[in-house]
């Protein structure tokens, strides 16, 4: 749900080479910069528009720059640190991104110190193992 701008943009943009029959083509660099470039605000607006909860909002908002979120908002920082140990285990990507998790603004967001982060990190892994291969055989 944290991405939801960017699965807009991203829809947007393929509605947009639909309607113009492929020959509407931009750089893949360009589609990127628009779409990190605007996905909090879309994400804003689609859960404005849905009625979301406020710590959805927020989480949508924030997640990429905690550093601009209020002190007492704990749902973000949590997101953002599931987000990374999603990225390091390569989960819901092709492989494994190389993500320092002692530097993740989540991390130091929610006061952890490295050991608390890599033991929930391998607690994480575990349990999405168990889980994947309870509905996955």
């Amino acid at each position: 749900m944290h991405n939801i701008g960017k699965m807009i943009a991203i829809t947007i943009v393929e509605e947009a080479q639909r309607k113009m029959n492929g020959d509407f083509k931009p750089a893949t660099e360009l589609v990127g910069e628009i779409i990190e470039q605007y996905q909090a605000d879309i994400g804003e607006l689609a859960v404005e528009k849905w009625s979301l909860p406020h710590c959805v909002a927020v989480t949508v908002r924030y997640v990429n720059r905690l550093g601009d979120l209020a002190e007492d908002e704990p749902v973000a920082p949590i997101v953002s640190l599931g987000d990374a140990f999603c990225r390091t285990a390569g989960i819901g990507a092709d492989r494994p991104e190389q993500v320092s998790l002692a530097e993740q603004p989540g991390k130091m967001r929610l006061h952890l110190n490295d050991h608390q982060c890599a033991e929930m990190y391998d607690r994480f892994v575990h349990l999405f193992e168990t889980a994947r291969n309870e509905f996955i055989t």
